[in-house]
């Protein structure tokens, strides 16, 4: 849990989810013109929450939330999303990019009408360097 705007924010783990998250991506945001745009930063400000989830199907509410306010959602988002709560199949969008996450069984169907699917877990112990490119 972000419990802050802004890439400074503390993070907190609450909790874990213990089947597959899944994503589907249609490209990257560009990045430095979201964060040099001071109107799109307000904006990105502005939609942060302001309650932390209680569970991990409040995280996706939230972040669902987050992404519609803070005006980056693109509209092929909004059509994976769409299809996700029809299936009543927890997602987001990820950020920053152009895409959707989605968890359970069924999301990875969901996600394969629109793209290559990729799968992923929650990570036990938190982030770790896997592999030195150095």
């Amino acid at each position: 849990i972000r419990h802050g705007p802004g890439i400074d924010a503390r993070i907190e783990r609450s909790f874990d989810l213990p089947e597959s998250l899944y994503s589907v991506s249609f490209g990257p945001i560009h990045t430095p013109t979201v964060l040099g745009s001071v109107s799109q930063m307000e904006q990105v400000s502005s939609a942060f929450p302001s309650r932390s989830p209680s569970d991990a199907w409040d995280f996706f509410t939230i972040s669902k939330q987050f992404a519609e306010r803070s005006g980056l959602m693109t509209d092929t988002v909004k059509k994976v999303i769409h299809c996700c709560d029809k299936e009543n199949i927890p997602s987001g969008m990820t950020m920053l990019g152009d895409g959707v996450f989605a968890y359970g069984r069924k999301a990875r169907e969901v996600l394969s009408r629109f793209g290559e699917v990729y799968e992923f877990r929650i990570s036990p112990s938190g982030p770790r360097i896997i592999e030195d490119l150095a």
